[in-house]
C-alpha cells in the first residue's frame, strides 16, 4: 500500500527532473552551437578578437529570421555570399551576447512594429552602430520616428542616397560582373537599334493576351487601381489577386509559365510614388520574356536598362499609353528590341550585410561614424508625391 501511495509522487518527481535536465541541455546546447560558430572561425582565421557581431533587433515583417537561412549566421555564410570582408556574425537572437550593448551593430527594421518589451536597447556604447532599415516606402513605417533624433548611424534602404543601398535587385555586366545599376549615374550601353532574336520572336508571336496585373492592395496612395480601371476602358487587362476576379498562386511555376507564354505586358505598378522606390514587381518581370509597364516615383533609368520597359509617366494620357502598347504588342520586330539588354547584362542580388560588415571593419571607423540627426526628416522629407504625371481619374 505504501509503495502504491508514493508512486504518483515519484512519477511527478521524475517528470520534473527530466524536464529540468532537458531545459539545461537545450540551453547549453544552444550556447554550444553559438560558441561552435566562433570556434570554427577561430580555427581557420587569425584575429578572432576582431570578429564583428550584428544583431537584427526586431522582425522583418512576418519573418523572424529576416528571410535568412538561420537565426545565427557565421563568417562562412559571408564567404558564401562572396562578401569582400567575412569576419562577421549575424543573428536575430538577442541572447547570443550577454547584453545588447556588446554587439558591434544593431539593425532596426522600420517597416515592422517595435514591441513594447523590445522597443529599444537600454544601454548603448559610443562606438556601437545603429542601422535604420527599410525596403518599403515611408507610407508603411510602423512606428513614430520623431523621438529617434540622433539615434541612427547608418541608413540601409531602397534609396540610392542610403549609406548602404538595399534595392530589390542589381544589374551587372556579363563577363566582368561589374555592377551597373542601381546607380545615380549608371553607365549603360546604347540599346542595339536593329536587335533581333529568332528564338524570342517565336515566343512573342505565340503570345495571345495583352496585359496582366497581380495585386492584393486595392486602395493605394498611388491610386494605381484607378489607373488600371481607366486602362481597361480601352484594352484588356487580366487582374489577378484580391483586386480582380482571376487567381494564380504567386511565384508558382504555373504563373511563371503562362506569364512568359501568354502575356505581352505586365503592369509593375507601385503602391506609392516615392523617389527610388522600385520593388520586386519590376525585377521579377525582367527575368521573364515580358515587357514591364512601370508606374512609380523613381527615375527608372537609374535602375533598369534603357529600352527594356514602358514608363506610364512618359505619356500625357491613358489613351496615348494604350495606343502605344497596342502598337508595340502588334509589332513583334519592335517588341523583341526591348530584350537587347539580356545579351549584355544579368540580374543579380547583393547582400547588404556585406557592406555593413565591411564598414564595421574600417580602421578609422570611430572617426567616420556619423549620426543621422533627424531620421524623420530624412525619411519623409520631399520623398513621395500623390499626383501622377499622367492624367487619370
Amino acid at each position: 500500500m505504501n509503495l502504491y501511495y508514493f508512486r504518483p509522487q515519484k512519477i511527478l518527481f521524475v517528470g520534473f527532473l527530466v524536464l529540468f535536465i532537458l531545459s539545461i541541455y537545450l540551453l547549453l546546447g544552444n550556447q554550444f552551437y553559438q560558441q561552435h560558430i566562433i570556434a570554427n572561425y577561430k580555427s581557420h582565421h587569425m584575429g578572432i578578437n576582431n570578429t564583428k557581431v550584428i544583431l537584427l533587433w526586431n522582425e522583418f515583417f512576418d519573418f523572424e529570421n529576416w528571410k535568412l537561412p538561420s537565426n545565427l549566421l557565421g563568417p562562412q555564410q559571408f564567404e558564401e555570399w562572396n562578401c569582400p570582408v567575412t569576419n562577421c556574425i549575424l543573428t536575430t537572437n538577442r541572447t547570443f551576447l550577454k547584453a545588447s550593448h556588446l554587439y558591434n551593430a544593431v539593425v532596426f527594421h522600420a517597416a515592422s512594429f517595435y514591441s513594447v518589451l523590445y522597443a529599444k536597447p537600454f544601454v548603448r556604447t559610443p562606438d556601437q552602430l545603429y542601422v535604420f532599415v527599410s525596403q518599403e516606402s515611408p507610407a508603411t513605417t510602423k512606428h513614430y520616428l520623431g523621438d529617434e533624433k540622433n539615434f541612427y548611424n547608418l541608413t540601409m534602404t531602397y534609396r540610392l542616397d542610403s549609406d548602404i543601398p538595399f534595392p530589390y535587385g542589381y544589374f551587372r555586366e556579363k563577363g566582368s560582373h561589374a555592377v551597373v545599376a542601381p546607380n545615380l549615374k549608371p553607365n549603360w550601353l546604347e540599346p542595339v537599334k536593329n536587335y533581333t532574336n529568332e528564338d524570342l520572336l517565336k515566343i512573342i508571336q505565340g503570345k495571345t493576351k495583352t496585359a496582366a496585373w497581380f495585386a492584393s492592395n486595392c486602395n493605394t496612395l498611388s491610386s494605381r487601381e484607378n489607373l488600371v480601371r481607366d486602362i481597361q476602358m480601352f484594352m484588356d487587362v487580366d487582374v489577378y489577386g484580391k483586386c480582380g476576379n482571376l487567381t494564380c498562386t504567386r511565384y508558382s511555376s504555373e504563373c511563371d509559365s503562362f506569364l512568359n507564354k501568354d502575356y505581352k505586358f505586365y503592369f509593375s505598378f507601385e503602391n506609392t510614388l516615392c523617389k527610388d522606390y522600385v520593388t520586386e514587381k519590376v525585377y521579377e518581370q525582367m527575368l521573364r520574356n515580358i515587357i514591364p509597364v512601370v508606374f512609380g516615383g523613381a527615375n527608372y533609368n537609374k535602375f533598369l536598362p534603357p529600352h527594356s520597359y514602358v514608363d506610364v509617366e512618359q505619356f500625357s494620357s491613358v489613351r496615348s499609353l494604350v495606343d502605344f502598347l497596342e502598337w508595340l504588342g502588334s509589332s513583334p520586330q519592335e517588341y523583341v528590341k526591348y530584350f537587347w539588354w539580356k545579351e549584355h547584362y544579368e540580374l543579380t542580388f547583393v547582400q547588404p550585410y556585406c557592406k555593413l560588415c565591411e564598414i564595421l571593419n574600417r580602421p578609422g571607423l570611430k572617426e567616420e561614424v556619423h549620426i543621422v540627426k533627424n531620421i524623420e526628416e530624412w525619411w519623409y522629407g520631399n520623398q513621395c508625391r500623390v499626383r501622377s504625371k499622367v492624367f487619370f481619374v
